[in-house]
């Protein structure tokens, strides 16, 4: 019951703690860019994991990349190797915000329902973990941009848990109220926005990617909230360029979204490292960076 933007199955990927006694969980959301016209998602309906539906046969092929990093058992010292995983696949465009079917041309409708997946996904959590004493909500690139709403979300019914939040390589994206809206209503992101007393009365121009972490800390100011960018971060100066935001100069958007957040009173952990790499959770370099 999980769907790609092309309307073909996908699935949840989960991975047990090797250790019955540990009661912490890693529900981490993967990434791979995102589309809002007919240019940016026909690039989408090339990619691999879009066509192949995300199946079997990309978490085969997956597996190498996800011993590495967050994911390396191994590793002494990996904080997440007695962790039981749940893996949110990603195939819909929408950064795990979407759910709607949006018709950008003849031959080019994306069936943005990343939202209702990683729904299920934090749904396995909760229904396998009832009695969880920490919870990381982790992403990366797209994936890390909605890690505040889905901590949130666990929050509303995980009140004595420990949640944290760890987004990478995402925090360039500014508050551009037009562009929230006009990118919003294209994915349907409105349809799903938590029920919360802070959410009263938000419009669309309002729930912006930063604003997102304004508005779950807010909600549930007990959450911690991290991040890890790239001062210079090729991919991430890419789509800011094709949503029309000027990325020549990307670290300043990373820390003035950090200056928002922290002004709207929501702390966040930080940390810009040199470099116009892309990501590092799932990479040994989360290991040797300092």
């Amino acid at each position: 019951n999980a769907f790609c933007g092309n309307n073909t199955t996908t699935g949840i990927g989960i991975n047990p703690s090797p250790n019955p006694a540990n009661n912490r969980v890693l529900l981490f959301l993967a990434g791979g860019g995102a589309c809002w016209d007919n240019t940016t998602c026909m690039i989408l309906q090339t990619a691999a994991n879009f066509n192949s539906g995300y199946g079997a046969a990309n978490f085969a092929s997956d597996i190498p990349a996800l011993s590495a990093g967050f994911f390396d058992r191994a590793a002494s010292g990996n904080p997440f190797r007695d962790y039981s995983y749940v893996y949110v696949p990603y195939c819909t465009g929408d950064v795990h915000l979407g759910d709607r079917v949006t018709e950008y041309s003849d031959t080019v409708i994306i069936d943005h329902n990343g939202f209702p997946n990683a729904r299920r996904g934090l749904g396995i959590v909760l229904a396998n973990y009832p009695d969880i004493e920490q919870l990381v909500v982790a992403g990366a690139s797209a994936g890390s941009i909605p890690t505040p709403a889905f901590a949130g979300l666990a929050a509303d019914v995980l009140p004595d848990t420990d949640i944290i939040t760890f987004g990478d390589s995402s925090a360039a994206y500014p508050d551009v109220p037009a562009l929230n809206a006009g990118i919003g209503a294209l994915w349907g992101v409105l349809e799903n926005v938590p029920d919360w007393p802070v959410n009263e009365g938000l419009t669309p121009e309002e729930w912006s990617m930063p604003g997102i972490y304004v508005q779950a800390g807010t909600q549930h100011p007990e959450i911690t909230f991290a991040r890890v960018d790239y001062a210079y971060d090729e991919v991430q100066a890419t789509f800011a360029g094709l949503a029309g935001i000027q990325a020549d100069d990307l670290v300043t958007f990373i820390d003035q979204t950090e200056v928002d957040i922290e002004a709207a009173g929501v702390p966040v952990a930080s940390y810009v490292a040199p470099g116009d790499a892309h990501t590092i959770v799932l990479s040994n370099e989360f290991y040797d960076m300092e």
